[in-house]
């Protein structure tokens, strides 16, 4: 964040920023504890039977699906709110 900006900021316009940056910490720390998961998976499976421990990665099996297009609206929409901006109906 820039100082001028910084100085510039509302209260609210503020808070609105150090929500999100609490949400993305909130994130890094979900994202930390999944990978913690996977890890004990893979030792459980590595010490227990050698021979059932998996080729690829449990991620690599999964699918990935596609964002709609009502999907990124309403994403686009929820950041814009969030970031203090303003939606044109």
């Amino acid at each position: 964040m820039q100082l001028d900006y910084y100085w510039n900021l509302t209260p609210n316009q503020f808070i609105k920023h150090l929500d999100v940056f609490k949400e993305k910490e909130i994130n890094k720390a979900k994202f930390a504890d999944e990978i913690a998961h996977l890890m004990g998976l893979y030792v459980l499976q590595a010490f227990n039977d050698p021979k059932k421990y998996p080729k690829e990665p449990y991620h690599s099996q999964t699918k990935h699906t596609t964002m709609s297009d009502d999907d990124m609206e309403r994403i686009a929409r929820r950041n814009t709110i969030m970031l203090g901006g303003e939606i044109d109906e």
